[in-house]
Formats: C-alpha cells, structure tokens, sequence
C-alpha cells in the first residue's frame, strides 16, 4: 500500500509498511497551501473517514470491555 502526502509545496508517495519514498514531485509553482494526506484504500469523504474511525473506536472500547480493560 501506498500513503501520498504533501508537504512544504512537495508530494510525496511513501511505502506505507517501511515509510521509504517511493517517489516525489516538488509541484513547481504550486506553493505552500493546505496540505491533504491520501492513503490507498482509505475512505475518500469526511464523513466515510469519521464512520470508519468511530467504529474502530466502537470495536476497540468493546474489546476492552470484554478483556475486563479499559481503552
């Protein structure tokens, strides 16, 4: 899998299990706006990543419980 992040008016492709850079582009003329993070497979919308994050939140508070923890 693939993270592509951007960064200081660059765009990075890491390797999503070692972190190395796959490749990068420095966007030449695009300057140094907001940034947005992308990983392969990840939901596209902000409301698709906040669905995925409160259920793996759920799942892990339920874990927990069942182990006798707490998260």
């Amino acid at each position: 899998m693939r993270v592509f992040a951007h960064t200081y008016g660059e765009l990075f492709c890491l390797d999503q299990q070692t972190g190395a850079i796959l490749w990068k582009n420095g966007l030449e003329g695009l300057g140094y706006d907001i940034a947005t993070l992308a990983v392969e497979g990840a939901p596209s919308s902000p409301a698709q990543l906040m669905a995925a994050v409160q259920k793996k939140r759920s799942g892990e508070t339920a874990a927990a419980a069942a182990a006798g923890g707490s998260v």
